[in-house]
């Protein structure tokens, strides 16, 4: 019986310095790990160039996402800007100007008077933006903010593109440049820099007033491509 009793005792230290040896030798050793082809390094510059690629092959088709407000709501616009878009309604004496990304589509008359009076006529009609063009000087294109043409606004320089149909059924491209919020109409219209905006070297000046009895303007410039 006490032989029995010591190999009992006997055995049970035995275990327990072995399990306490186990645990030792665990704590010490590195944990392995799984080999696999990729380590985490080269995986994260491979993420990161897939990235790059897409990135640049947006740029290649030109495909532009911007934010824009309208009712009160930022609307995510995409459009392709190589895409030149389809005739959406009637011509005025001149043709029609359509800027697609910022839902601008107007008639564009040209005053046979040139007065006044007579631009005020044009802008006042339905769907009619007044044309005011002289050699040399940079060409005047005008409508109501309450008609639409508030949304020139939203135009983005180097991005925006407008389109003008002509009467005799030619397209002409024009590439926003700069814009202006706080213009002033004192007879002669005049951007933030106090630019006379017929003297300001570019193609074309988009210009509407900013609300109700305001006493400055938004100018928007326009290059031809």
């Amino acid at each position: 019986m006490k032989k029995l009793n010591v190999a009992l005792i006997i055995f049970i230290l035995f275990s327990i310095l072995t399990f306490i040896g186990i645990s030792i030798y665990t704590e010490n050793s590195p944990i392995l790990l799984s080999v696999t082809e990729y380590k985490i390094g080269e995986y994260k510059v491979s993420g990161i160039d897939e990235i790059q690629i897409e990135y640049e092959e947006e740029q290649k088709y030109e495909t532009n996402t911007y934010y824009q407000i309208a009712d009160n709501k930022v609307l995510s616009v995409t459009y392709d800007s190589n895409a030149t878009p389809g005739l959406d309604g009637r011509l005025g004496n001149i043709g029609r100007l359509i800027i697609p990304q910022i839902n601008i589509s107007v008639a564009l008359n040209e005053s046979v008077l040139e007065t006044t009076e007579d631009a005020q006529r044009i802008v006042n009609a339905y769907d009619s933006a007044c044309y005011v063009s002289y050699p040399g000087w940079t060409t005047y294109i005008g409508d109501h903010f309450f008609d639409g043409f508030i949304n020139i606004k939203n135009a983005i320089p180097g991005v925006t593109k407008a389109y003008i149909y002509w009467n005799d059924g030619t397209i002409s491209t024009y590439k926003c440049m700069s814009k202006y919020f706080n213009g002033v109409n004192k007879g002669r219209i005049y951007d933030d820099n106090g630019t006379d905006m017929y003297l300001s070297g570019y193609d074309i000046a988009m210009v509407t007033c900013n609300g109700y009895n305001s006493s400055t303007v938004t100018v928007t410039y326009w290059n031809k491509e």
